[in-house]
């Protein structure tokens, strides 16, 4: 049991939420199998800042290698993050936002979630100016009903 939500922990555990930072790696064990699997890049386009007018809330997006050589991309729309400032206007290409990817760990089908990102000291002039270290991407990682 945990009671801590673990923050990079050197193995994901399945079926919990645990917590990357930006360039940190964890290993996914299922099986005899082991995959890598790296927070590669973290992009914040979310309308927060002092003089920006806002017409969508914009979204975050988090890049992770999967084994080194898959690459996965996960979106999160502004509107399910906390502490927006603005109104977005409501946005018709909601359903475009990915936050969930199938992935095959030992053959068989698992999905690995974005739940949530924490930011640490977010840039008041421009949320993409806050540096990538202040981040932590929270993940789940579960297999497959199908």
């Amino acid at each position: 049991c945990h009671l801590k939500e673990d923050i990079s922990p050197k193995t994901a555990p399945i079926n919990e939420t645990f917590g990357l930072k930006y360039q940190d790696k964890t290993t996914l064990k299922t099986g005899g199998n082991r995959l890598s699997l790296v927070l590669s890049d973290i992009e914040d386009g979310r309308c927060i800042g002092k003089n920006i007018i806002c017409i969508w809330a914009g979204d975050i997006t988090v890049s992770l290698l999967l084994d080194n050589s898959k690459l996965l991309k996960l979106r999160l729309n502004g509107l399910t993050l906390d502490q927006l400032n603005s109104l977005p206007a409501p946005t018709p290409i909601e359903a475009s936002y990915l936050k969930e990817a199938r992935i095959k760990l030992n053959d068989e089908p698992y999905i690995i979630r974005l739940e949530k990102v924490d930011v640490k000291n977010l840039s008041e002039e421009k949320a993409s100016l806050t540096p990538k270290e202040n981040y932590t991407v929270w993940l789940k990682i579960f297999k497959s009903s199908h």
